[in-house]
């Protein structure tokens, strides 16, 4: 693989890890846009990941039926889709409610579970970043199996959070 290739991604992941420290040591619409910014730069790193690892599966699947295939697809790039998902979700929560955010109006669960999906985004990027930097992935471009299936696993508590901050949002406003 071209090591500038791998370079982009991993300082996009850098990158991301850099903008929600911002977001934890700040406030107001400061504060949401380095999360909106980390969550959008986090969203282009896991595309290019997804690109080298769909290609290859491709390559590798040439002469395989269709349904061998999909399957292949689904096991190698579903932890990294479903967390695009959440993060998709995520990202439409905080663009819906910008306004009531960064004016505090506001529940403090939400400050509570968007800390506790951001820190659970950061293990994954942990665990992702550790996996693509290895010799391994080097060589057979996808993620080990215990990796993916950690990943799934932080994918559904993230979720949960992410659905949890959906009804914070909704119906738990306060004003001020």
């Amino acid at each position: 693989m071209n090591t500038w290739y791998s370079g982009i991604y991993k300082a996009l992941l850098l990158a991301t890890v850099i903008l929600f420290i911002i977001y934890n040591f700040s406030t107001g619409a400061i504060s949401l846009n380095a999360l909106i910014s980390g969550l959008i730069t986090l969203s282009l790193s896991l595309m290019l990941i997804l690109y080298i690892i769909l290609y290859n599966i491709l390559d590798l699947k040439k002469d395989s039926s269709i349904l061998n295939t999909l399957l292949t697809i689904l096991n190698g790039i579903g932890p990294f889709f479903m967390m695009f998902a959440v993060i998709v979700l995520f990202l439409f929560l905080l663009l819906t409610n910008k306004d009531r955010i960064i004016n505090g109006y506001v529940s403090k669960s939400y400050y509570t579970f968007s800390n506790i999906t951001i820190l659970i985004l950061l293990m994954q990027m942990y665990f992702v970043y550790k996996n693509i930097a290895s010799s391994k992935f080097d060589s057979t471009r996808q993620i080990s199996k215990m990796v993916s299936i950690m990943l799934y696993l932080f994918n559904v508590i993230t979720a949960i959070c992410a659905i949890t901050l959906f009804t914070i949002l909704k119906y738990y406003s306060a004003d001020g």
